[in-house]
Parts: structure tokens; C-alpha cells; sequence
């Protein structure tokens, strides 16, 4: 499977619920309203080392130590997908 849907899977597996949105824009107002704590934005060409990256979101009013924590997941997701 592509690396997208590799990274979505092991998200789901751990303590996330993944909402689809269609763009960046979208995860960033899902975010903003606060229907999300976190949001993270993948591409539908997904390839970080080719330099199509995910965009990652915050709500700057929420404890800074949640994005470190999520931070951490999204890239121990990452590593599990490749």
C-alpha cells in the first residue's frame, strides 16, 4: 500500500481517531473550531523524502506538551509505514 495509507493505519492502531478532510485548509479550521486537538495533513503524493510532506496543526491555546506527544506518534507511525 502507499505510504499515505501505511501512515494512516498505524495512526489508527494507536490512540487516534483519523478524520478525513480534503485539504490542509480544512484540517486547519477542523483544528481552529476545536473539533481537533491535533490535526495532521497528508498529501494525496505523500513522499517525505521526495519533498511531499504532511503539514501538522495545533490549537496554540491547548498544552504545547500534546503536539510534542503527537509529534513523537506521527513519527513513530511514519517509521513503522516504511
Amino acid at each position: 500500500p502507499e505510504l499515505r495509507g501505511r501512515v494512516r493505519s498505524a495512526l489508527e492502531s494507536g490512540p487516534f481517531r483519523v478524520i478525513d478532510a480534503p485539504s490542509a485548509d480544512e484540517v486547519e479550521r477542523l483544528v481552529a473550531r476545536g473539533d481537533a486537538a491535533l490535526g495532521l495533513y497528508l498529501p494525496a503524493d505523500f513522499e517525505p523524502f521526495a519533498g511531499e510532506r504532511g503539514v501538522l496543526f495545533q490549537d496554540p491555546a491547548r498544552e504545547p506538551r500534546f503536539a510534542g506527544a503527537f509529534a513523537g506518534a506521527v513519527q513513530g507511525a511514519l517509521a513503522k509505514a516504511i
